[in-house]
């Protein structure tokens, strides 16, 4: 068998240590876009929430991931933003993927309210209704 590489000179033998290399380039090189997504939430009292999700994910995935985190029940009056500029936010659309909602891969949102209940004291979850009780006064 040493006579055949000798014969091809070695090539059978710098074809193996080619494929090695480009296997071992391949897996050194960082794909494009990543699998899984770092998201960071900003929440009412500016403490940030991390988490990650697999690059399908969709607004729905990351909001239940927040409310679970703040064990809020009551989830229509809130939502998620990504800020577009400074002055101008776009609400997270809950059915589509967060990638194809964001810009540069800046998985970054705030936590916010849609609309505030009439009157919190009718809302039937105590942690709700703290909340929004809170932020009534406050907007008083």
């Amino acid at each position: 068998m040493e006579e055949e590489g000798e014969e091809n000179g070695g090539e059978g033998e710098t074809t193996n240590g080619e494929e090695e290399k480009t296997a071992l380039a391949e897996e050194a090189k960082p794909s494009k876009r990543p699998r899984i997504m770092q998201c960071k939430v900003t929440l009412l009292d500016d403490t940030l929430f991390e988490c990650e999700l697999g690059k399908h994910a969709t607004g729905s995935d990351l909001f239940v991931k927040v409310c679970d985190h703040l064990n809020l029940l009551e989830r229509d009056y809130c939502g998620l933003a990504v800020w577009d500029t400074p002055t101008s936010r776009t609400w997270l659309d809950a059915s589509k993927e967060i990638r194809k909602q964001v810009a540069d891969y800046t998985y970054e949102f705030t936590f916010n309210v849609k609309f505030y209940p009439p009157d919190p004291a009718q809302l039937t979850e105590d942690l709700t209704r703290l909340i929004y009780t809170h932020i009534y006064n406050i907007c008083r």
